[in-house]
């Protein structure tokens, strides 16, 4: 059986996740603006140290997206969150 403090202590650690999630997908969401932005001065100016910046830079938004993937599925599977926290959690693969 689970105490109150046991039961605290878990909801706890839930919510520092979808707080880590919130926060990697705000910061994902930066990188693509940025990297969106760049691209797009890549076809206007022909430049082509520029387009080989926007493909790294499209490298680790994909790193971070299936971290983040990773992270909302294990999240799901260890918390069994309902209601708004699973819309946001699914929201989020």
């Amino acid at each position: 059986m689970v105490d109150e403090t046991e039961h605290g202590e878990i909801r706890h650690r839930f919510e520092d996740s979808l707080d880590a999630i919130r926060q990697g997908l705000v910061q994902m969401g930066s990188l693509v603006t940025e990297n969106t932005r760049r691209a797009g001065s890549v076809l206007l100016e022909s430049d082509l140290a520029l387009a080989e910046t926007v493909f790294e830079a499209d490298g680790e938004i994909d790193e971070m997206y299936s971290a983040l993937e990773h992270e909302s599925f294990s999240t799901m599977a260890r918390q069994q969150p309902v209601a708004g926290d699973l819309r946001f959690l699914v929201a989020a693969t």
